[in-house]
Parts: C-alpha cells; sequence; structure tokens
C-alpha cells in the first residue's frame, strides 16, 4: 500500500451472498491461515452454476478498519466444470479489481464445488 506497515491479513470469502472470514494473522506479510469454509446451499444446478465465489485479503487496521489488498474471484461453473468438481492445490495471484494486470502477492488455496449427489473426497 506505500505506508511501509507490514499488513495484518484477514481473509473473507463470500459465496451466495453470505460471507464467512478467518481471524487476523498480525503483521505478517507471509501468513498461513489454515482455514477452511464451507458453505451449504441447496438451490437448482442451473442457479448453482451462475454464481462467483470472491476471496479476498484485506489488510485489517483495527476498530473494524480494512483495507483491501486483492481479490480472487471463482465462477462455480468452471469450478464445477473441473475434474471431481475440484480446483486442486495452487497458487493464485491475488490482485485489485482496479488494476487487474498487476499481480500484489498470491494466495495457496483448493476450492471445490459439490452437489447433493457428489462423493466427497
Amino acid at each position: 500500500d506505500g505506508s511501509g506497515q507490514i499488513p495484518s491479513p484477514i481473509i473473507s470469502v463470500t459465496v451466495f451472498g453470505e460471507k464467512h472470514e478467518s481471524k487476523q494473522v498480525d503483521e505478517s506479510a507471509t501468513a498461513a491461515f489454515h482455514h477452511s469454509f464451507s458453505v451449504t446451499k441447496h438451490m437448482k444446478k442451473n442457479q448453482f452454476l451462475q454464481h462467483d465465489v470472491e476471496i479476498e485479503v484485506n489488510h485489517y487496521q483495527g476498530f473494524g478498519l480494512r483495507m483491501l489488498l486483492g481479490r480472487i474471484v471463482f465462477s462455480l461453473r468452471k469450478v464445477y466444470s473441473q475434474p471431481r468438481h475440484l480446483v486442486p492445490l495452487s497458487w493464485f495471484p491475488v490482485v485489485k479489481p482496479d488494476s487487474p494486470m498487476l499481480t500484489l502477492g498470491f494466495v495457496q488455496m483448493s476450492i471445490a464445488a459439490f452437489s447433493s449427489a457428489d462423493e466427497v473426497p
């Protein structure tokens, strides 16, 4: 952000209008969260496939204030089309929406989307 301050990152995941968050990691430029998010929603497949999963990395500034460090967006249609409906553990670039060609860092994660008929690994 140009301030020279070491970020206190916090991860938020938003899907189907529901937001889930990790705990913040104080002053860490290389935070490890080891956190899983699980969301259950009952809807028709065509409705399900119209949604995205948005992962945000924010700098927690205290008193509920946050500054967006970057975002990753996955189409559930794209995730569901993968073998076993799973995007395997990989490193993904974190970018700001107004500068999508500028990589600000990376997040290592996997993401999956299952129907009630699927075998969950």
